[in-house]
């Protein structure tokens, strides 16, 4: 009897749901996010800045000025498309770098009320390519690099005395890191950045950033 009314009530609901119990089958569920997406996108991009500028060349009168600058900041963006079946992306990406002065050990006597500033700024044009391991979930690790234009400028001051250095030429850098898909056609990378310059005065940034991508 309990038999009966258990497959009675089943019948009915499926009734009201509009299926046949006779084809009913289990349902599949697939990820709603797939990962790493393909094709075009753009991003944006944003995080902190560790420049290591052992020398400026402040007069070329005095000796150069050994300097400890604070921790500055990037942002930037990027354009980029990624292939599907093959695990490599390409982008070209700009990229403003900022640093200012925290300390520094002149090589000779000055009054130590003397205003000393020095700021830097370093605009970046890079052609990146990347290789990504798809682990087949929203999660995918990557390592990449990139070679382009740098043009770098520098404040300098030390009481009445100013000066502004400019420095251009060619960089390369490294990145590392991962890539998490968190909606449709959109992710987020955290990202590790190793920036050198190779002109007149050599120097290296280190940045640890976040990337908003989006892809069409």
């Amino acid at each position: 009897m309990k038999k009966q009314l258990f497959t009675s009530l089943a019948i009915i609901a499926a009734m009201l749901c509009g299926t046949n119990p006779a084809e009913a089958r289990p349902v599949l569920r697939t990820p709603l996010i797939e990962s790493p997406f393909g094709g075009a996108y753009i991003s944006a991009l944003g995080g902190a800045n560790f420049l290591n500028l052992e020398d400026v060349d402040f007069n070329k009168d005095l000796e150069s000025i050994k300097t400890d600058l604070n921790t500055g900041f990037l942002v930037g963006g990027a354009m980029g498309y990624r292939f599907c079946g093959i695990p490599f992306r390409f982008e070209g990406e700009f990229t403003y770098r900022h640093n200012d002065l925290k300390d520094s050990n002149l090589p000779f006597d000055l009054d130590e009320t003397l205003d000393i500033r020095f700021k830097t700024h370093t605009f970046t044009s890079m052609a990146n390519v990347f290789y990504e391991l798809d682990l087949d979930c929203a999660f995918t690790p990557f390592i990449g690099g990139g070679a382009g234009y740098t043009h770098a400028k520098n404040d300098a001051k030390i009481g009445n005395l100013t000066k502004e250095l400019v420095d251009n030429g060619f960089a390369a850098q490294g990145i590392a890191g991962i890539n998490f898909a968190f909606c449709d056609k959109t992710e987020i990378g955290l990202e590790y950045r190793y920036l050198h310059t190779f002109h007149n005065e050599d120097t290296a940034n280190q940045s640890v950033n976040l990337n908003l991508r989006r892809f069409f």
